[in-house]
């Protein structure tokens, strides 16, 4: 399967390096690398033997489009040694017409949310590495050679990419910044992130940092927090090497609160409780207000009674939103004259 991106050129205002290391920045324990995902010059590490790499999909339903998600994970020029399909307890089951022997197929009794079946999969990989896929997206042919091009299984790094969001009406690239410390401002208060489609790692790292369960959104935020939080490097190819694919209008503001609210209140939750604030305030109370006035009034209360200045940071939050807003509507204004 050929796939088209349309975004296979690096970000502009990159430098190039032998190895295509272009950023390297260290602060509260995170590590992050800029690469291009090309071998170094001068060693070839898998020219005897390639990485044991195994895929992991989970699925709920849509026996179609899990159907194409691993015909494309079989069809990588680094041929992953496995492909293991996770049946969150679909009903009824789903079922593949695939005949290779790579693709394993795990029913689970009951459905638990993605976070269990990966974490699932990850427990009955036999690969040194494990790739996520979504079982309703795809990669370009070269993802998993670009992304472990110069990588180790003992390392303690993750391996992420950026990818193109796909909906009914439009495509773009999903981040348009370059990763920086601190990374959970970059994901929440800048609206980038790591998209586990996107994601590799060492399967032993991933048994040290399984997803959290008790998530059913967001679930790849977290993952990549407590990972850098625990001093794992992170590998980013700016390229967009997959296709997420995102359904307009499929989960309710409710539903994603009584997920994220959790997560954002927990005194444990890997990010910065001023960030947590900012992200709330901005981008998710306006919704969860609209469907649920008065428990998204007492979320704001309890946030802003345990974020430090919360005040100060309240009104510098909301001015620098609204002029970001202003400016984007001139923008549009203009672009349309």
């Amino acid at each position: 399967m050929s796939l088209n991106f349309g975004a296979e050129q690096p970000f502009s205002g990159v430098s190039e390096g032998p190895r295509g290391v272009k950023y390297l920045s260290n602060c509260r324990a995170l590590s992050v690398i800029i690469g291009s995902g090309m071998p170094s010059r001068g060693r070839s590490r898998n020219a005897d033997q390639g990485p044991r790499i195994s895929v992991v999909i989970p699925a709920y339903g849509r026996p179609e489009e899990c159907s194409r998600a691993v015909r494309s994970a079989l069809s990588q020029s680094l041929a992953p040694c496995e492909v293991l399909v996770v049946d969150d307890g679909s009903t009824p089951a789903v079922s593949l017409d695939l005949e290779d022997s790579r693709v394993r197929l795990i029913r689970l009794p009951v459905n638990s949310g993605a976070s269990a079946a990966r974490n699932r999969g990850v427990e009955a990989a036999t690969g040194d590495w494990v790739a996520f896929l979504d079982s309703d997206d795809l990669w370009a042919d070269t993802k998993l050679a670009r992304q472990l091009a110069d990588h180790r299984a003992e390392e303690r790094v993750l391996l992420a990419c950026n990818v193109t969001i796909k909906t009914e009406t439009s495509e773009r690239a999903y981040n348009s910044l370059i990763p920086k410390p601190p990374l959970d401002a970059w994901i929440l208060i800048h609206d980038q992130g790591l998209q586990t489609s996107g994601l590799v790692a060492p399967r032993k790292l991933l048994l040290e940092f399984p997803f959290d369960e008790r998530l059913r959104h967001f679930e790849d935020w977290d993952l990549v927090l407590r990972m850098a939080r625990g001093g794992v490097v992170i590998d980013y190819i700016p390229d967009c090497l997959a296709i997420y694919h995102r359904y307009q209008g499929s989960t309710s503001a409710r539903a994603v609160m009584a997920d994220l609210l959790p997560w954002l209140e927990s005194d444990d939750a890997p990010a910065d409780r001023r960030t947590r604030y900012h992200y709330y305030l901005i981008r998710l109370f306006r919704d969860h207000a609209r469907e649920s006035p008065v428990q998204a009034l007492k979320a704001l209360r309890g946030l802003f009674n345990r974020t430090p200045n919360a005040l100060t940071f309240s009104m510098r939050a909301i001015f620098f939103a609204g002029t970001r807003a202003l400016l984007r509507r001139a923008g549009n204004r203009a672009v349309r004259r």
